[in-house]
């Protein structure tokens, strides 16, 4: 998924209150439309195509207190499709800067298959207002439904009164503030990673403000619309000091099935430990290069755990969170056909790279054009000083001035967007994830890797190697002489191949000349379903 691009509405009905296109809109304009769609749009009845929505969505039908602030407007055109709209306002229905909207199928009153069913037109806004009373308590979620099906499940004396607030989507809610009116806040979180900390992050602003906090996630996979829809209830966690510092709450999670036990170091891996869903993929890709199935199976893991690296994270103990990055090095001879055994994966990974071709092009396009102009501007003011004996000495020091601030307006090296390299000098690495992916690392010949680290002076390529590992520290410190972007994360995957002796020389020179105490190697795993050639006269203990 791309970053955010700018925003861009659908066009509605009224073409005098908002255009094709009113991305382009000053902030004023797009509060006045907001605000105008809103007064069009009518309370929801009981019957009508927003009630319909939410009841399927929820299967239960709420309190028509909790769902007094929105609105459905029904003249909304998309193309040559007339669709029913659902409103929330923001910040309250008497002053709207903005409004988010959800798009519905008037025929199956599920969200339009529409490009986007979801919008939002207005001032930037944290929150939108679903209902409720005006009591001392605010409730609130990620999304409209969550935050309705929270709310439908309380049984408080004041529940009537409880204000029902909600976020689109957890960066929303991290930034969330509401009123100092209120003395009470639930926060109903997502039981993942960004949801989990968005919560925590909306707790602890509202706490600072001396407001009584309490964030609640659901007991399983699925949020707390669907537990509602499901069963009828919703099972929410509180989150407590004990589990506050997790990246999930995993109570009423399934038990983990674990894998067989794998075949020992010398043969290939049984067929047994295969996961059942790749069963026939991984031993029709070995047949096919007539390689052991531990060559193809591990290399899915190694590409599998890089790409859900943006969405998933382990906690192996109490309080230590890797993502599930995997460093993946088939071992063997030569001969064994390893680097062709995973061809396909980096095949694949440049296919998903492909999308970002064009964007990478226009990005540089635009940086190029940034760089002529500023070039020449500096190349004018540059002429002008260098006519000594015409300009006077204020006229100098006024163009010495503006070249200053010129100076400080320098493009910076664009950011460009990867998901794969066989590059492993740090400062290409640390290029390539600026942009915020997961980069997969496919050197040809892991061993010049190793080399490479070994070396004095590139302690920065190790370091890197390390961190990026666990996906979430920073490298701002590293000492890089040409990255520009540096990130605040960097997360990578290995996939490559080596010769046995050379991996062997490789550990030996790493023992006789630096210290092997930062688990480096510890966080590779090597593959190899070769059996030991005595006769080369080499160890392969």
């Amino acid at each position: 998924t791309l970053p955010d691009k700018p925003t861009v509405y659908p066009a509605v009905s009224r073409q005098r209150l908002i255009k094709s296109d009113p991305s382009f809109a000053s902030h004023f304009e797009k509060s006045a439309r907001a605000a105008a769609l809103y007064l069009e749009s009518k309370p929801l009845g009981v019957d009508c195509a927003g009630t319909r929505y939410l009841y399927g969505r929820l299967g239960t039908r709420l309190n028509s207190r909790f769902t007094s602030d929105l609105r459905l407007h029904n003249g909304i055109y998309l193309g040559s499709h007339h669709y029913p709209v659902l409103l929330a306002p923001s910040p309250s229905p008497k002053n709207v800067t903005s409004i988010s909207a959800i798009v519905i199928d008037p025929h199956t009153f599920c969200s339009a298959s529409v490009e986007r069913p979801k919008w939002i037109l207005g001032s930037p806004s944290a929150f939108f207002r679903a209902g409720g009373g005006d009591g001392h308590t605010v409730l609130t979620a990620e999304g409209l439904e969550n935050a309705l099906a929270a709310v439908a499940q309380q049984h408080d004396a004041d529940s009537e009164e409880t204000t029902v607030l909600f976020a689109a989507g957890a960066s929303n809610l991290k930034r969330m503030l509401i009123s100092p009116g209120y003395s009470k806040l639930l926060i109903y979180g997502d039981n993942d990673s960004p949801g989990l900390l968005a919560a925590k992050k909306c707790a602890q602003n509202h706490a600072a403000r001396n407001m009584k906090t309490t964030v609640f996630v659901p007991s399983g996979p699925d949020d707390f619309s669907e537990q509602l829809r499901k069963t009828g209830s919703i099972d929410p966690i509180e989150v407590t000091e004990e589990n506050a510092n997790r990246n999930s709450v995993s109570n009423g999670w399934p038990a983990v099935t674990p894998l067989p036990t794998v075949s020992p170091m010398g043969g290939d891996i049984s067929n047994e430990s295969i996961p059942i869903v790749l069963r026939n993929t991984i031993n029709e890709w070995a047949k096919i290069y007539g390689v052991p199935r531990a060559y193809p199976l591990f290399g899915f893991f190694s590409v599998l755990g890089g790409m859900a690296s943006s969405y998933f994270s382990v906690e192996v103990r109490d309080g230590y969170v890797v993502q599930p990055n995997i460093y993946i090095v088939i071992v063997g001879p030569p001969g064994q056909i390893k680097s062709p055994s995973l061809g396909p994966y980096r095949k694949f990974l440049q296919q998903m790279e492909e999308p970002f071709k064009q964007l990478n092009a226009e990005i540089v396009n635009r940086f190029n054009a940034d760089m002529a102009l500023f070039r020449s501007k500096e190349k004018a003011l540059k002429g002008a000083l260098s006519k000594k004996v015409s300009i006077e000495q204020n006229e100098r020091e006024r163009l010495e001035s503006d070249l200053q601030e010129l100076h400080k307006t320098t493009p910076k090296a664009p950011i460009l967007y990867h998901l794969y390299t066989q590059d492993a000098t740090p400062e290409a690495l640390v290029e390539a994830v600026a942009c915020g992916f997961n980069l997969h690392l496919a050197p040809d010949e892991f061993a010049t890797l190793l080399g490479a680290c070994a070396k004095k002076g590139r302690e920065d390529l190790r370091s890197i190697l390390l961190t990026g590992y666990s996906g979430s520290d920073s490298v701002k410190q590293l000492r890089l002489t040409r990255a520009v972007n540096v990130p605040e994360r960097i997360s990578l995957s290995i996939l490559s191949s080596t010769q046995d002796d050379v991996l062997l020389h490789s550990i030996s020179q790493e023992q006789k000349f630096q210290s092997t105490a930062d688990g480096f190697y510890q966080r590779i795993q090597f593959i190899t379903a070769m059996k030991p050639d005595y006769s080369k006269g080499t160890s392969h203990e």
